[in-house]
């Protein structure tokens, strides 16, 4: 018994000084019930709580893993001249996204992560879809420009089949990276501040009651407004103006007036 207790104690020494990432593969692939489901992690350079999109392949074999282990089978797709990194989703489920991502002005699509999949939201390395349909933002805190490859954005497939979720979620979800880019919570007056405690309270069913969660509803609606008829993509896109006249359901007139002028400020629409 001593004897085998020695060979392996050989042959694990063996693979973590002969095996490249041995050690860190099973780092990657431990923390998978340890993430804030919510918040990706204060990320380090050398640190990071999300696989690299393209670990594994030609050029990025350092890592230790292959990401599609973790993720799913990857997808490489180009929008407005930036490339996504699409996991674990149909060709109806890419087509989906992409037709929510494509409408928003192409600063905005710039800040989104590279990173979309479908799997366990609450998860960082789910494939398969679990609990309740919905999305989430994974993001690292505070930002760093260099972690963007770090981030990502998941789906729940039931998302994908839900009528009323569909272009909205993905709206929904690149919302809070537009709400950390340019601090909208911290932009809320009093006023807004007690509208959106009481829509969050009253009004919106979502997992969490964060007023960026008010605020990303109030992006999707503005988006989802301008450019869809319901499930359909209007032949003409609405105007700014027209928007608040025949505000969507959910979508409040105080919301239409806060958030419109951060989008003409921040982007050429």
């Amino acid at each position: 018994m001593k004897l085998i207790w020695i060979n392996v104690f050989i042959i694990l020494i063996f693979l973590i000084v002969r095996v490249p990432g041995f050690t860190q593969s099973r780092e990657v692939k431990s923390r998978v019930d340890t993430e804030d489901p919510d918040v990706c992690c204060t990320c380090n350079v050398s640190d990071h709580c999300q696989p690299h999109p393209l670990a594994g392949t030609s050029g990025h074999d350092d890592f230790g893993y292959m990401v599609e282990e973790i993720w799913g089978p990857r997808r490489e797709l180009e929008i407005q001249g930036k490339t996504f990194y699409i996991f674990n989703a149909t060709d109806i489920q890419i087509q989906i996204i992409t037709e929510a991502i494509e409408i928003l002005p192409v600063e905005y699509i710039n800040m989104l992560p590279h990173n979309f999949r479908v799997g366990n939201p609450n998860r960082p390395y789910g494939i398969t879809s679990a609990g309740r349909v919905i999305g989430g933002s994974k993001f690292c805190m505070p930002y760093r420009e260099e972690n963007i490859m770090y981030e990502s954005i998941v789906f729940h497939e039931g998302v994908f089949t839900t009528e009323n979720k569909k272009h909205r979620t993905v709206l929904h979800e690149c919302g809070h990276f537009f709400v950390r880019k340019f601090s909208v919570v911290e932009r809320m007056n009093p006023e807004q501040i007690a509208l959106s405690a009481e829509y969050l309270a009253n009004d919106y069913e979502g997992a969490t009651t964060s007023h960026s969660e008010t605020v990303a509803q109030s992006f999707m609606y503005f988006f989802h407004q301008m450019y869809f008829d319901g499930n359909t993509r209007r032949a003409v896109p609405k105007t700014v103006d027209e928007i608040v006249h025949q505000p969507a359901r959910g979508y409040k007139r105080w919301m239409h007036s806060f958030v419109k002028p951060v989008i003409l400020e921040t982007s050429s629409l």
